[in-house]
């Protein structure tokens, strides 16, 4: 399992597919009922690109990269980091996201952002790209000014947590001290599924002299800490 980043490419089009789907068992009994359990809670995703070209040539390695990091997997093999290609509500960066509010003594919150409607855990960070230190806008407290009466920063009264004061692991995150009462607690990340190649091989089209295409790279991906 790595944490290598799915590249970005320019020659990604559209439509990009996304299938969410469970793993659901059903049993039929003789009258006709049917008995029905999942062996899964969090959902799998089947997620289809395009790349309508893949420039290769001494400007830009398109074709390159994107074989290459299939290689590197060894196809469907090795998991990876994909972050959604478009900005889209719902599947853009957290910034300055409140994921709960001290109350003193609890030191310990879910990871957590709302997509589709429901509150999604996340396990997918890179080291470096999260933070826990509220940033300057506060997009969940519009009404504060920029500036106190004192000319301090908006952000004095949340705490700027530093790196070594919290660890995370299993979708939360612990604070060596507890927030205090009513103490916005915030994260700002890119998020990140983790992914592997659905398949053992990639079509890979030579239209051109310098460009290939794409037409369906296929991936897996769940919001989960494991494929």
């Amino acid at each position: 399992m790595s944490d290598a980043v799915y590249p970005t490419l320019r020659g990604r089009t559209w439509p990009i597919t996304r299938e969410p789907h469970f793993a659901t068992v059903t049993h039929t009994a003789a009258s006709g009922r049917e008995f029905r359990f999942t062996n899964q809670t969090i959902p799998k995703y089947n997620f289809t690109l395009k790349y309508n070209y893949l420039r290769q040539d001494q400007k830009r390695q398109d074709l390159d990269v994107l074989e290459g990091f299939f290689l590197d997997r060894y196809g469907a093999l090795d998991t990876f980091l994909f972050a959604y290609p478009v900005s889209m509500p719902g599947d853009e960066a957290l910034w300055n996201t409140q994921i709960g509010t001290g109350d003193g003594t609890r030191t310990t919150f879910d990871l957590v952002r709302r997509r589709a409607g429901r509150l999604e855990r996340l396990y997918n960070f890179i080291e470096g790209e999260y933070t826990f230190a509220p940033l300057m806008w506060h997009p969940w407290n519009p009404a504060q000014a920029m500036w106190t009466a004192g000319n301090a920063p908006m952000w004095v009264n949340g705490r700027e947590w530093q790196r070594a004061q919290w660890s995370i692991a299993n979708g939360q995150v612990t604070f060596n001290t507890p927030p205090a009462a009513l103490e916005p607690v915030v994260l700002t990340t890119k998020v990140y599924w983790r992914a592997r190649f659905a398949e053992d091989y990639v079509s890979l089209d030579h239209f051109c002299k310098e460009f290939h295409d794409a037409q369906e790279v296929k991936l897996v991906a769940t919001m989960g800490p494991y494929l």
